[in-house]
């Protein structure tokens, strides 16, 4: 074998090498073969890669993603027990329960800073839907990196869900729409189990806060229903959430959030006060809120109205006779 061909097998032989090195350091963190099967998947990312971007350290307690939790199931149970106006009432939407699978999944995407990344999320069980909610504000200052208050960006997605509002007529059979399909995720019934997670980093001169929910099993599949429209008929009602369907492990295992902890009453007092008060703060991202009916109010109207127009009948009646009776005596006097 001569000299040139020594060193062409050589030179091959180095890239070829240094080829599978960096396929090996690629999937170093997917050595657990139910995300190494997968091709692109977030969880083959290395932790805390954020690719040109400042990841800063934020770290939020368990009782944070507790009223991000929270939020979302008071919301599914505002649609599902025909809160809206607009929305029929479901009479199979499922309670979400944290997953902590998923939870883990959303962390690694939301360290790895970018909304538009198009990264395998799907687990063994099941395909993962996913909402990733964004804001950007500038001059972050050391006070933001306090443990997050998660509601506004809650808020701010159930806005820019209904900006977007999905068809009614398309709730019986699932089709995607050019502004986004938050709503339809956010209360598609056979999902019910959730995992969120959070990051902020900076763009430039720029702060963006990153908030990330995946969902299981995932919605948003064509030609399904959204929902099946009607009464709430569930088999196993929540026993928190009105108007939503679980079973009864998830009963037995739910955790309340902690509005006797004062530091959570005080973070989160929207979530701790009568459901009145969290209707009216997200109403401005529901379309047409539906308004309770005060029975006794509108009875007591009506006896009322009706009194009203006896009393001005009977005037009238009297008035007549009474006119009647003074012409007849002028007229014999």
């Amino acid at each position: 074998m001569g000299v040139l061909t020594r060193i062409l097998l050589l030179v091959l032989s180095l890239v070829i090498g240094s080829g599978l090195a960096d396929k090996k350091d690629g999937n170093e963190t997917c050595q657990d073969e139910r995300y190494a099967k997968y091709p692109n998947h977030v969880m083959c990312l290395k932790p805390r890669s954020c690719p040109g971007k400042d990841l800063k350290v934020v770290k939020y307690k368990s009782y944070d993603m507790l009223a991000v939790l929270h939020a979302l199931n008071t919301f599914r149970s505002v649609i599902a027990s025909g809160g809206t106006a607009v929305y029929r009432p479901a009479t199979n939407m499922r309670q979400l329960t944290w997953d902590e699978e998923l939870a883990t999944l959303a962390q690694r995407l939301a360290e790895h800073c970018d909304r538009e990344a198009k990264l395998n999320l799907t687990v063994d069980r099941f395909a993962v839907g996913h909402i990733i909610m964004t804001s950007k504000q500038l001059r972050i200052s050391w006070g933001h990196l306090q443990p997050p208050h998660f509601m506004w960006l809650i808020k701010s997605l159930f806005v820019q869900a209904f900006d977007y509002s999905y068809l009614l007529k398309d709730i019986p059979r699932w089709v995607p729409t050019p502004n986004g399909d938050y709503l339809s995720q956010l209360i598609w019934a056979e999902s019910h189990l959730v995992g969120c997670g959070y990051s902020l980093f900076m763009e430039g001169k720029t702060g963006v806060r990153m908030l990330v929910c995946l969902f299981g099993p995932k919605g948003n599949v064509v030609n399904s229903r959204v929902y099946e429209e009607g009464e709430p008929n569930c088999a196993v009602p929540s026993s928190y959430y009105e108007g939503l369907c679980t079973d009864q492990a998830a009963n037995r295992a739910f955790q309340p959030i902690p509005c006797d902890n004062s530091s959570f009453a005080t973070k989160y007092r929207v979530l701790c006060a009568p459901k009145d008060n969290y209707l009216r703060w997200i109403s401005t991202g529901l379309p047409y809120l539906r308004t309770p009916c005060d029975e006794s109010f509108w009875r007591k109207m009506f006896y009322a109205t009706v009194a009203a127009v006896l009393i001005t009948l009977l005037a009238l009646v009297l008035g007549a006779f009474l006119i009647y009776y003074v012409k007849k005596n002028v007229f014999i006097v």
